[in-house]
């Protein structure tokens, strides 16, 4: 028998198809119950609504962010290698799901608000995961930086900051270099060292 996480999982999976397809305002319950192959009655029993698909996909979608981030960080020795993969690859991946739902940029100002509410929990492990590599860079007396949290929160919102422009339009051609260019400063600064 299958039980009701599996379903849960695989509406949210076809869900994406549907979304991406059709995107967030466009898209309704009888597309989503077509996808899958039951009516749309039957969606009831496992989300609420539309809006409540779409948490779930985009908790999904966090989850394999979060997941891949971190076993790629993993593979890193040094903390600044870290640092660097976990930037570039974040944004690398963060510009594959906006390509996925490419129909759904020009409405995604519209529900922007739900998409940071779910993420919420997500910052919060980001954040501790930054915290962490930049610990172990303090313990390798590679960082210095007198608390650990607040720079991890304060490189995180000055990402988060840079990344709605890969958004909201396409992403720009020299995002490597663009992104380079942070890490440099995250790194260095912008002061003339005297």
């Amino acid at each position: 028998m299958v039980n009701k996480d599996e379903i849960r999982k695989e509406i949210v999976e076809r869900s994406k198809e549907v979304f991406t397809l059709y995107g967030y305002k466009k898209t309704n319950l009888d597309d989503i119950a077509v996808s899958i192959g039951k009516k749309k009655s039957s969606l009831y029993y496992y989300f609420e609504s539309k809006e409540d698909i779409f948490r779930a996909l985009i908790d999904y979608e966090s989850k394999i962010l979060l997941k891949e981030l971190t076993e790629k960080i993993k593979n890193e020795l040094s903390p600044i290698d870290q640092i660097k993969v976990y930037i570039i690859y974040r944004y690398k991946k963060l510009s594959e799901i906006i390509k996925q739902y490419n129909v759904m940029q020009n409405d995604f100002l519209n529900y922007i608000q739900l998409v940071y509410r779910v993420r919420e929990k997500y910052d919060q492990l980001e954040i501790n995961l930054l915290d962490s590599i930049l610990a172990d860079g303090i313990d390798k007396s590679i960082f210095s930086c007198e608390n650990t949290m607040l720079t991890a929160k304060a490189i995180h919102i000055a990402l988060k900051g840079i990344q709605m422009p890969f958004i909201t339009s396409p992403v720009p051609s020299d995002m490597d270099r663009q992104l380079n260019e942070v890490i440099n400063v995250i790194f260095y600064g912008i002061v003339k060292k005297i």
